[in-house]
């Protein structure tokens, strides 16, 4: 498959359909709270039932993949610990700061831009190496509250911030629906036919809603202003955790599919989850906006760039879905 192949079946529809909700919200065509509505239909509905039935239909030991956990979670990890040493060192020593710069490194937006994606190129077997993504980046960011909590409030005790952690992860709707579709995945049940087909009409919303919304967001971010540290940021997000990523899912002799899956969401832009917990401690809530946004429109290059190399690595391994 050649580069412009890639270029127009897997990146355009992508682009296409932000470029869509980009439009709706310049143009206000939804109305003043059609974004709101959009995310959280996405954010409490739509994603929470796809990941649920996903999971709750795949055989438990598909899920339980510890070579791709592995490998994701390490490099993911290492980027995060990457981008707190280098802005400690180069940056301003400020640890909540820190923080929130390491957690733009390496988290990637797995679930909004992550399952839409590999619906696209894999089909809906890219469905799962999603929604474990997805699951496994909320580690680094119970890492990032608990250093943010500890420099915020210093004299805070140890269980305090990990219960503060707790009650953060635990709100999550997307945890709590992979943690209901694990937990009947293990009975080894299908699901009644009612509740699937139900699944299976609202979550297929996700993916193209999840883009649209995706796209309103990126619009009214100013790019000319550039964020601190940005460059560090954009590099280690976008090039050096998809490198480790891929090296150590070869490594560990994962399957091409989950290694491809695992290469392209550690390729994502930073998430909105940045953002909403800046807007919760109400710090670095500008500043994440516009890491969110330059990551994206960098990643819609990088991404095509991902696309290729799994083209050559693996033919025929991308099927270019439609969502």
């Amino acid at each position: 498959m050649d580069f412009l192949s890639i270029l127009v079946n897997a990146v355009l529809p992508i682009v296409a359909i932000m470029l869509v909700g980009f439009l709706a919200e310049k143009y206000a065509m939804i109305g003043e709270n059609g974004s709101s509505a959009i995310n959280n239909f996405v954010l409490y509905f739509a994603f929470p039932v796809l990941i649920f039935s996903s999971t709750a239909e795949a055989n438990i030991h598909q899920i339980l993949r510890w070579h791709f956990i592995l490998g994701f979670v390490v490099a993911m990890l290492a980027s995060y610990g990457l981008a707190a040493l280098i802005a400690q060192l180069f940056l301003k020593k400020n640890i909540v700061l820190t923080s929130f710069r390491a957690l733009s490194s390496s988290f990637p937006n797995a679930g909004f831009m992550g399952i839409p994606i590999l619906l696209v190129i894999f089909g809906s077997k890219g469905i799962l190496p999603a929604v474990i993504a997805s699951i496994l980046s909320m580690l680094v960011v119970a890492v990032a509250i608990y250093f943010i909590e500890s420099g915020l409030h210093q004299d805070q005790k140890l269980l305090a911030r990990i219960k503060t952690v707790c009650i953060q992860l635990g709100k999550n709707p997307l945890l709590i629906s992979t943690v209901l579709g694990i937990a009947y995945s293990a009975t080894g049940l299908p699901l009644p036919k009612p509740i699937a087909s139900f699944c299976h009409i609202l979550g297929v919303a996700a993916g193209p809603a999840a883009l649209f919304s995706v796209g309103q967001a990126l619009y009214g971010t100013k790019v000319k202003v550039v964020v601190p540290g940005m460059i560090m940021i954009t590099s280690i997000k976008l090039v050096i955790q998809p490198i480790f990523t891929l090296l150590l899912l070869y490594w560990f002799n994962v399957s091409p599919l989950w290694a491809a899956s695992g290469f392209i969401l550690a390729a994502l832009p930073t998430g909105s989850v940045v953002y909403i917990l800046a807007a919760k401690y109400a710090y670095y809530q500008e500043h994440s906006a516009k890491v969110i946004l330059y990551t994206t429109l960098i990643s819609l290059v990088t991404l095509t760039i991902g696309f290729y190399v799994i083209a050559q690595v693996w033919p025929g391994l991308m099927q270019l879905s439609h969502i």
